[in-house]
């Protein structure tokens, strides 16, 4: 998400999932009330090789549209895995989280990695394959016919 002060970057994944700081940014009503000056893109990395360029699939999102999607279908996390500085690693409710987030950061440092999980990934997993589909069969222009060879 592009806007006039600033840049996010967010696994869209975790924007489909309420409970997370990306879904709160995405869904943000002061975003929403400007959503005529962000420009909002799904970045797809295809996978390479060390030290190679980065290649991959950049594909504009109308974001006034999509976010309305992000909030009609996103779901709740259930569960949150966590790794932090000390090596610790954790998972929990998103409740416990919420409560004990202060107390576990002073006992294990800075939170390096964090992973929300919903109760059913494969609902999760159908949110996002047709989320990736709609933007794109409403762009679809027919091809032009190629002049035939001679």
């Amino acid at each position: 998400m592009s806007r006039p002060c600033g840049t996010w970057c967010f696994l869209e994944r975790d924007i489909f999932i309420r409970d997370t700081q990306a879904h709160t940014v995405w869904t943000n009503e002061d975003y929403i009330a400007e959503a005529s000056q962000i420009k909002a893109y799904r970045i797809i990395v295809a996978p390479g090789r060390e030290g190679a360029f980065v290649l991959g699939k950049v594909t504009p999102l109308n974001y006034g549209e999509q976010v309305q999607r992000v909030k009609q279908f996103a779901i709740h996390a259930e569960t949150v895995g966590l790794t932090f500085a000390d090596g610790t690693e954790l998972e929990m409710s998103c409740a416990a989280y919420s409560k004990s987030f202060h107390g576990l950061i002073n006992t294990h440092g800075q939170i390096e990695h964090i992973h929300y999980k919903p109760r059913d990934e494969a609902e999760l997993n159908s949110i996002l394959r047709a989320e990736r589909i709609i933007p794109a069969v409403r762009k679809q222009t027919p091809r032009k016919k190629k002049p035939a060879a001679r």
